[in-house]
C-alpha cells in the first residue's frame, strides 16, 4: 500500500469510527491532494527519508504504525478540544495541515499514549483491524519512525520504555540496535509473541534466539 493510500485510508477509517458514521467516503480534491503531498514532504524532511537516513523503502521505511500513530494522537486532540462550533467531522487539512504535523512532532514526552490508544480502540480503531496484512508484510522492514520511538525511551528508569514500545513500534526486531541492547527485551520479545504472533513467527523467533 502506498503511503498516500495509506494516509487517505487512515483519515476515511479515523473519522468514520471517531465520528460513529455508517458511511464517510472521501476523494481529495486538487486542494487537499497537494495538501497530502506537502504532508509527505513534512514526513521526508522530519525523519531524512531522502537523505538515506531510513533503512526501509523510502518514505514507506516509516510503516504502517506510524501511520497509525500520528492519527491517533491528531484525532485524540481534536475530540478532546471540540466544542459546539467545531463539533463533527474535521478536514484533513485540520489533521494534516503544517499546524497539526508541528502539533506532533513536538509533543510533550509524557504524552498518554496508553489514554489515546484506547479511545481509539473504544471506537474500533486499531492498527491489526485496519493495516493487519500491511504490518505483517512488512514486518521484516526496520523502520526508521520505530528506531526513534526506541531510542527517546531506551533503558530509562521504570517500564515506560516497554510501554512506548508496546504501543508505538511493532516491539522486539533484532535487527535493532535498541533492542539488543534493551533491558527489556526478553519481556518485550514475549508481548510480541503474544499480540503479534504472526510478525512473531516471520522474523523467525520460533527458532532458538539467545537474548
Amino acid at each position: 500500500m502506498e503511503f498516500e493510500d495509506l494516509i487517505i485510508k487512515a483519515y476515511i477509517v479515523f473519522t468514520k469510527a471517531f465520528y460513529k458514521l455508517d458511511v464517510f467516503e472521501y476523494t481529495p480534491d486538487a486542494k487537499e491532494e497537494a495538501m497530502i503531498q506537502k504532508f509527505i514532504q513534512f514526513c521526508d524532511k522530519e525523519y531524512g527519508i531522502s537523505k538515506g537516513i531510513s533503512k526501509g523503502d523510502g518514505l514507506q521505511g516509516l510503516g504502517v504504525q506510524y501511520i497509525y500513530n500520528y492519527f491517533v494522537y491528531q484525532y485524540d486532540y481534536w475530540i478532546s478540544k471540540e466544542t459546539k462550533k467545531n463539533k463533527g467531522v474535521k478536514p484533513i487539512a485540520w489533521i494534516i495541515g503544517i499546524k497539526a504535523f508541528k502539533r506532533f512532532t513536538g509533543r510533550r514526552k509524557d504524552f498518554s499514549w496508553y489514554h489515546a490508544n484506547k479511545a481509539a480502540v473504544s471506537r474500533g480503531v486499531h492498527v491489526d483491524d485496519i493495516f493487519k496484512e500491511e504490518v505483517i508484510n512488512s514486518s521484516l522492514v526496520l523502520r526508521y519512525s520505530e528506531e526513534v520511538e526506541k531510542q527517546l525511551f531506551h533503558n530509562v528508569l521504570g517500564d515506560d520504555g516497554l510501554i512506548n514500545c508496546s504501543q508505538n513500534t511493532s516491539m522486539y526486531n533484532h535487527r535493532s540496535k535498541w533492542c539488543i541492547t534493551c533491558k527489556h527485551k526478553v519481556d518485550c520479545k514475549k508481548l510480541l509473541d503474544d499480540n503479534y504472533p504472526e510478525i512473531y513467527i516471520k522474523r523467525g523467533y520460533l527458532k532458538k534466539e539467545k537474548l
